[in-house]
């Protein structure tokens, strides 16, 4: 009788247990459609952004969003044009969106909507990912650090047939050059820094297999974080405002580049470049080298890093631009108007290597 007793008590507990959890589940399932609805429409794409349900599991701590559809529309024309949209079976949030959280989307397709490239090429896949990620951390500072990778991009090579201005002779000219077919990977790390009106651009690296690498690195400084995304905002709702427009780009003419690194890697592009130029000009590739260094003997900073991976004796072309004296880009707009080239590049120091 005590046995029964005590795994009657067991089961009422076992119960009250399963109901709190799903009790708790559906809640958290409604607080995550209600966070999501407020993202998008605190970005301005409530309008944009379609998906069929949501799945909440408070376990992991998870929302999963199924059947994505992101719009891709035209925000500076009153028409509101949509290009087309990038479709997701489903994508995974963890974490909370006004703070710290891991987004991850997989397989994802941008399908066409516009007739401009071709009539026969609507609905049809231009590019596809195989991997979505992105990472938002925020710091005590008010501080937001973004951590950004999107895996396996793949052009889809059929659609250039469907073009109107579509060329086959000069298309096989590039496809000797250029390898279409192989995937491009994108990964992009910054700091936004709003209380020191600073961005920091850790990296921005675009992969083209077989073909070329090319990333940046930076430091802005000056720039009006909130102010720019507001503006942005009201650029988006008043489309064709002008005066918005007007404040917006002063914001951006304020801000200072204060560093850039550029780099170009070389994954067998050059060394196809150089051939076809060779063959098509019935020439050979040393003659083809010499000729594109002869124009840059006279600048000694650049031509020995050039002749080094134009001859394959490095990978990489680096450049390297530092804002001595911090100044805007409307002030550096305004040099361009008063000051030769060799005294901007003496103001910018800018440097190359390999």
């Amino acid at each position: 009788m005590k046995v029964l007793r005590n795994l009657l008590i067991l089961l009422i507990i076992a119960a009250i247990a399963v109901g709190a959890y799903f009790g708790a589940n559906i809640y958290f399932q409604k607080q995550a459609v209600k966070q999501i609805d407020t993202m998008l429409k605190d970005n301005n794409l409530q309008n944009d952004v379609t998906y069929k349900s949501v799945k909440a599991n408070l376990f992991s701590r998870s929302i999963t969003v199924n059947s994505v559809k992101w719009y891709i529309k035209s925000k500076m024309n009153s028409n509101e044009d949509t290009y087309g949209y990038v479709q997701s079976k489903n994508v995974i949030i963890k974490g909370n969106l006004n703070k710290n959280y891991r987004i991850e989307a997989n397989d994802l397709e941008y399908i066409n909507l516009t007739p401009k490239i071709s009539p026969q090429a609507l609905n049809k896949v231009i590019m596809s990912a195989k991997q979505y990620i992105v990472t938002s951390h925020k710091g005590k500072d008010d501080s937001t650090q973004f951590d950004i990778s999107i895996k396996d991009i793949n052009i889809n090579t059929k659609i250039f047939k469907l073009t109107k201005n579509y060329n086959q002779q000069k298309f096989e000219e590039i496809s000797k050059i250029v390898k279409f077919n192989n995937p491009i990977n994108i990964t992009m790390n910054y700091s936004l820094f709003p209380k020191k009106d600073r961005l920091k651009i850790r990296n921005y690296s675009i992969n083209f297999i077989n073909n070329f690498g090319l990333s940046y690195s930076g430091d802005i400084e000056n720039i009006n974080i909130n102010n720019i995304k507001k503006l942005t905002k009201q650029m988006q709702k008043q489309k064709n405002n002008f005066l918005i427009m007007v404040n917006l780009m002063s914001e951006i003419f304020k801000m200072k580049i204060t560093e850039l690194a550029i780099n170009l890697d070389n994954y067998g592009i050059v060394e196809r470049i150089i051939a076809e130029k060779a063959k098509k000009e019935g020439s050979t590739n040393d003659k083809v080298i010499d000729e594109i260094l002869a124009k840059h003997k006279k600048t000694e900073k650049i031509y020995k890093p050039l002749k080094n991976f134009i001859t394959l004796k490095s990978k990489r072309f680096s450049i390297n631009v530092k804002n001595k004296y911090k100044k805007s880009l409307s002030e550096l707009f305004a040099d361009t108007q008063s000051k030769n080239k060799e005294q901007i590049f003496n103001d910018l120091e800018i440097n190359y290597s390999n």
